[in-house]
């Protein structure tokens, strides 16, 4: 099993990779972090725990008793990838979030990785 920091560093060996971070879903408190220089992850954090939450809110509106695999945000040049990770309930909900450059990356490759560093992971 694999540590927040150790998945955050894992995630950083890809090719393209910006940021990896993992954060607590109900505070949007960084718990481990690793990017480029320039990458502000507390805000991205902040901004992306409540985007999750929200899309959580909406779920439950429209009556889904489904979960959420992954999100993606596609911009120019850069994907944002979130992964939520629900442990017991929602009070020990957290999400990983990577971003890579669009740059010579295979979309499918880090969303692979994304999971299985994820699947590996215990706080």
């Amino acid at each position: 099993m694999s540590n927040a920091q150790q998945v955050v560093d894992n995630l950083m060996e890809m090719e393209g990779a910006i940021a990896a971070v993992i954060v607590d879903l109900g505070s949007g408190m960084v718990l481990a972090q690793k990017s480029i220089a320039g990458f502000d992850a507390d805000a991205a954090a902040g901004g992306t725990t409540r985007m999750v939450q929200a899309q959580l809110d909406t779920l439950k509106l429209l009556g889904k008793m489904e979960t959420i695999d992954d999100m993606l945000i596609t911009l120019t040049h850069e994907y944002h990838l979130i992964r939520p990770l629900f442990r017991t309930g929602d009070d020990d909900a957290m999400f990983g979030y990577l971003v890579v450059s669009t740059k010579g990356i295979n979309l499918a490759m880090a969303r692979a990785l994304l999971k299985k560093e994820l699947a590996d992971f215990s706080l």
